[in-house]
């Protein structure tokens, strides 16, 4: 297992991720490749730790349905947000939903849909579910060096996917329950050395005698790589830094001994690829690569999130910007900001923000450290003129539309709350806390059904199925329900029901 000590010294990452992942999870998960789903359960979780790359399926056999796909890794997701895995963090999410779909509009298959996540995970992995689903850990953000890095790592997973290269793996998930295929999946990916979650995934009765391969062929992981560079260079990215991270890592496996990272695991780096990688690059020319303040952003932001002790970190990142030891100087400051808001000093973060808006005035990150300052310091009709200026310049922005909307919460404007929140869901998608934070404003607003149903919403999302119909079930009790909703939580209930028989 790649743990925080050995990040920190092999990858000059300075966030402590431990304590944060111990307080996310009942025990330190060590997060893998999604690929190696079902291989033999019970030897792989035990014993297997060959970096070979072998054929994946029979090209005589039947290949799994992109809507199955789809299906198997939307209940991987509920799985990972049940167990809270993924970082709900809004401006975390809108920052790897912009990177990852920059390079998903440069590759060659636009009309792929993709969800993008980042794992609460310390570990350095990245991986491809079926379905479009890439997440990536927060130990591999923090072991970039710049964002083209960070990029060639989503641009190669992309890869895999745009050219189907798991399909056939996944064949065998069909013949089994939808839930118990994401169980089981869930439980490789999350639990190689997890004995508690090896038991978990044998109850399913999946266990021992399921057959399916891991990894990809080598022919795979050399188009991943061509396809990937491509899509580097279309989207602006410096397309040697594929060959730049590859190197890094295979310099940076020699401390590991025979446990090697799964990324590396998965992801077997050579001289010979890296040489290839370079060489591909160097058929691509970009002009200048700019640098994207935004990914220093949220570097520093996962590093206030996972560091429990703030006042350690506010002297890091002091001594850091009074040294000149750092990556980008904003970025530091950024951080005083988060640390001073998120321990009640207002004045501090206010100063300390100053600057940086003065400098940078129309960066969502900033917009919203300033509209929280105001509202710590009672300051609600300022903060909320904040946000609504920032939305007519970034109309329903992700980020700010929850922290807007929340703030109208508590200054007890529900109903424009709750209008906001109908016009936001018909021009974006609905994610769960979106849904919870509907559920909120319906309750205090007065309109119980709505409440029900965006709740059931919610816990759905979440994996709860049996807690969503309860919810949707107590809807139909509301009296002075009218017909057409009625109908529509019924039919809602009928979807749900049928959910379940299928897992």
């Amino acid at each position: 297992m790649l743990t925080t000590s050995l990040l920190s010294k092999c990858l000059n990452s300075r966030a402590s991720y431990n304590q944060w992942v111990k307080s996310l999870l009942p025990h330190q998960y060590q997060v893998i490749f999604v690929f190696a789903l079902f291989l033999n359960l019970l030897p792989q979780l035990s014993h297997s730790n060959e970096i070979d790359l072998p054929n994946i399926g029979d090209p005589s056999g039947s290949i799994i349905t992109p809507e199955e796909e789809r299906q198997l890794g939307e209940n991987l997701m509920r799985w990972l947000r049940q167990k809270n895995l993924v970082i709900e963090d809004p401006i975390i999410q809108d920052y790897i939903d912009t990177l990852g779909y920059r390079l998903v509009a440069n590759s060659d298959h636009q009309d792929q849909k993709f969800t993008f996540f980042v794992i609460a995970d310390s570990t350095l992995n990245a991986f491809a579910a079926p379905g479009g689903f890439i997440g990536v850990n927060a130990g591999l953000i923090q072991a970039a060096h710049s964002e083209s890095e960070l990029a060639a790592v989503l641009a190669h997973e992309i890869a895999h996917i745009t050219q189907r290269h798991m399909a056939r793996t996944f064949d065998a998930a069909r013949k089994q329950s939808w839930t118990t295929a994401a169980a089981i999946l869930a439980a490789i990916l999350l639990g190689q050395n997890n004995s508690d979650l090896a038991k978990a995934a044998i109850t399913t009765g999946m266990a021992a005698n399921a057959q399916m391969q891991i990894n990809f062929t080598r022919g795979n992981e050399e188009e991943a790589d061509r396809i990937g560079i491509q899509a580097l260079a279309s989207s602006g990215y410096d397309p040697e830094s594929m060959a730049v991270f590859f190197e890094r890592m295979e310099k940076a496996a020699r401390l590991y001994g025979p446990q090697l990272p799964e990324f590396l695991s998965t992801h077997p780096v050579s001289i010979s690829r890296i040489a290839d990688s370079r060489n591909r690059a160097r058929q691509y020319k970009v002009d200048r690569v700019a640098e994207n303040l935004n990914y220093y952003l949220i570097k520093t932001r996962l590093q206030v999130l996972a560091e429990k002790n703030s006042s350690t970190l506010e002297k890091t990142f002091t001594a850091n910007l009074k040294s000149g030891s750092y990556l980008n100087a904003d970025a530091e400051q950024y951080g005083l900001v988060l640390i001073f808001l998120e321990s009640g000093q207002h004045q501090k973060a206010k100063k300390t923000l100053q600057p940086l808006i003065q400098k940078d005035p129309h960066r969502i990150a900033y917009i919203l450290a300033n509209a929280r300052s105001e509202m710590m310091h009672g300051e609600t009709r300022q903060a909320l003129l904040i946000y609504e200026k920032a939305l007519q310049e970034y109309p329903y922005n992700h980020s700010l539309s929850i922290y807007y909307v929340n703030n109208l919460i508590e200054a007890g404007q529900m109903k424009k709350a709750r209008k906001y929140l109908l016009s936001y869901f018909k021009h974006q998608k609905k994610d769960p806390n979106m849904h919870k934070l509907y559920a909120r404003v319906a309750e205090k607003a007065g309109f119980p059904a709505e409440m029900r149903e965006h709740l059931a919403e919610y816990y759905y999302m979440n994996g709860q199925t049996d807690t969503a119909i309860e919810q949707l079930r107590q809807a139909t009790l509301i009296k002075d329900l009218d017909y057409y909703q009625a109908s529509k939580i019924e039919a809602r209930i009928q979807q749900l029901k049928k959910q379940k028989l299928k897992d």
